[in-house]
């Protein structure tokens, strides 16, 4: 990061962005709270040189995550995302990631989970990890 500034907003904003979407958003009557790992990401182009391996977290309330990872240029990032599902197993994803040299990068995909195991194909990488009910 290039000053305490900058340092603070990437990891203050998406987490108020997700406090404000958790509890205006949605029905407290259903919660239910997830924790996930993002592990590896597969990218598209082959030509670049990307990392990889990227030992994230994230915690799900309801349909909204909020994270951190280590990103493909090798820096710390955080992430608002939401989910819709479209049935059982699959699930519309879109958000925000913070910490990348352009600044706010989207985050726009279609993620599938079975048992434990997440896979979210983006436009830019197949991401994958794990994720665990909590409560």
């Amino acid at each position: 990061m290039k000053n305490k500034f900058t340092a603070v907003a990437v990891l203050a904003l998406p987490l108020v962005v997700w406090l404000t979407s958790a509890t205006t958003n949605e029905s407290f009557a259903g919660d239910y709270y997830r924790v996930g790992t993002i592990n590896k990401s597969h990218h598209y182009r082959d030509n670049e040189d990307f990392n990889e391996t990227h030992n994230g977290i994230y915690i799900v309330h309801n349909r909204n995550s909020f994270g951190t990872y280590l990103n493909s240029e090798d820096e710390q990032s955080v992430f608002f995302a939401r989910y819709r599902p479209i049935n059982e197993i699959f699930s519309f994803t879109y958000g925000v990631a913070l910490g990348y040299e352009i600044g706010i990068v989207p985050i726009v995909g279609v993620s599938a989970q079975v048992s434990i195991f997440r896979l979210t194909l983006t436009q830019d990488a197949a991401v994958m990890g794990l994720e665990f009910s909590v409560l």
